[in-house]
């Protein structure tokens, strides 16, 4: 699996569907996980927070600063609570994240992907993807046709 490569241009994909998250139910949220890596190199995922009014945290895992560091352990747990009109960027396979149990309020997000322009689709991931688009357009290199929204990774 290829990573993002600093010179490559990422376009919104219209294969991976934009997905409206609400969480309002007391005890909602999302175990620990990693996002599936469905394109080589890999897409960019983004979770936008459209409002939020809750006690929910995004937590991720990171490496732990070396003068923090105490008996072998090298990881930290960060968390933030997303603000509206906030947004997370994530490489897909990459962090490994969750958001924790609401108790009160609700929040609301969009997450979406960008792909690089010459992405393929991975094998194991064509099942997956299959279910959103028609079998006709699992093409060697990208799946159906890509937005002309671009963002340059900087």
């Amino acid at each position: 699996m290829k990573s993002i490569n600093d010179n490559e241009e990422y376009e919104l994909s219209d294969v991976v569907p934009l997905e409206v998250r609400r969480y309002g139910s007391v005890g909602s949220g999302m175990a620990w996980h990693k996002d599936d890596v469905l394109f080589d190199p890999c897409q960019v995922e983004i979770v936008f927070t459209l409002d939020n009014n809750s006690n929910c945290r995004t937590m991720w895992k990171g490496k732990m600063p070396k003068s923090q560091e105490s008996d072998g352990e090298q990881t930290k747990i960060y968390e933030i609570e997303t603000e509206p009109n906030s947004a997370i960027f994530l490489q897909a396979g990459g962090v490994e994240h969750c958001v924790s149990s609401l108790k009160v309020g609700e929040r609301t997000i969009l997450k979406f992907a960008f792909v690089c322009r010459d992405s393929q689709v991975r094998e194991d991931a064509k099942a997956v993807l299959g279910q959103f688009v028609s079998k006709n357009s699992l093409g060697s290199t990208h799946m159906g046709k890509l937005s002309k929204r671009k963002v340059k990774k900087r």
